[in-house]
């Protein structure tokens, strides 16, 4: 993605992306792969890249992911044991640090989901990387301003059973 010139609007617009959210959790989050491909592809999503069909064998991956925001968004989904855990979107990068328009558009994504969902219930950070957590149903939505070395805003979206089960096998994996 090309970076945006000061100035110039950024895109998607914080809007586009609330809805887009919207979209997602108003479908019941997926619990197959093909659940997962169902909903990909009534939300115009597009994996070139599956796990394995066996649940056993497939215990987590990150995968590319196309989404329909009418920019070149960096996107991934992750699944644990054949199911969609996360989808995580990377927004308005830039190569510098402490990027200014990159905490402006943090402010409008998070007054827009505020708006659209509620306030947050968790906030946490520093004003240069701030970081906040909505709870809604049995989803999560997370985001993150991340000003070193470069500026990006990271919103990711996730079923929160699922995700802590993936986290409880990680710590489980990497006990000695």
């Amino acid at each position: 993605m090309t970076a945006p010139m000061q100035g110039m609007p950024y895109s998607p617009a914080p809007v586009e992306v609330v809805a887009f959210i919207g979209r997602i959790l108003g479908h019941e989050w997926p619990r197959s792969e093909g659940e997962r491909v169902r909903v990909f592809e009534a939300l115009g999503m597009h994996s070139p890249q599956r796990p394995t069909e066996d649940a056993e064998e497939n215990i987590g991956g990150i995968w590319v992911l196309k989404v329909p925001l009418g920019a070149d968004v960096d996107a991934r989904w992750s699944s644990f044991r054949g199911s969609l855990v996360l989808i995580t979107l990377f927004l308005y990068p830039q190569p510098s640090e402490q990027h200014p328009q990159v905490l402006e558009k943090f402010a409008e994504l998070r007054t827009e989901l505020s708006t659209y969902f509620s306030p947050p219930t968790e906030t946490w950070g520093t004003e240069a990387m701030p970081a906040a957590r909505w709870t809604i149903g049995t989803c999560g939505v997370e985001l993150y301003c991340f000003n070193k070395p470069n500026s990006v805003l990271m919103l990711c979206i996730e079923d929160l059973q699922l995700a802590r089960l993936a986290e409880a096998a990680a710590v489980a994996d990497s006990a000695p």
